[in-house]
């Protein structure tokens, strides 16, 4: 079985908390995987536009907007138009982004998987 630096060469992080940043980039240094990491909705805008290779993209899903998706649907819908590669969205707010269709989305279903960054935060 392949490790998963060979698997994996770079990783968009499109995130607007800078701990979550740090945390997830420290990971991925670890395993040798680099990353580009975007803290503002442009910066995610000009990564996708500039065509640079990555192989799966990290996602928050209320990203720069409180309590709005708005943001990263635009991401995914700009995404299906360049690239074809896993997403994995990181968020505290899970259920909205499970109760969204494919074409709310803009993005193919089976190819998004959810996390809850909120499971094993002591509130």
């Amino acid at each position: 079985m392949s490790n998963i630096n060979e698997l994996i060469k770079r990783v968009l992080i499109i995130e607007d908390d800078e701990k979550t940043i740090n945390d997830l980039k420290n990971e991925f240094d670890n395993a040798n995987i680099e990353t580009i990491c975007c803290q503002e909705y442009d910066d995610a805008e000009n990564a996708l536009r500039n065509n640079i290779p990555f192989d799966v993209v990290i996602l928050d899903w209320y990203f720069v907007l409180d309590e709005s998706s708005e943001n990263s649907i635009k991401i995914l819908k700009e995404l299906k138009n360049r690239y074809f590669v896993p997403v994995f969205v990181y968020t505290g707010h899970l259920s909205d982004f499970d109760n969204k269709s494919e074409d709310e989305l803009g993005y193919p279903k089976n190819m998004i998987l959810g996390f809850d960054k909120t499971i094993g935060v002591n509130e």
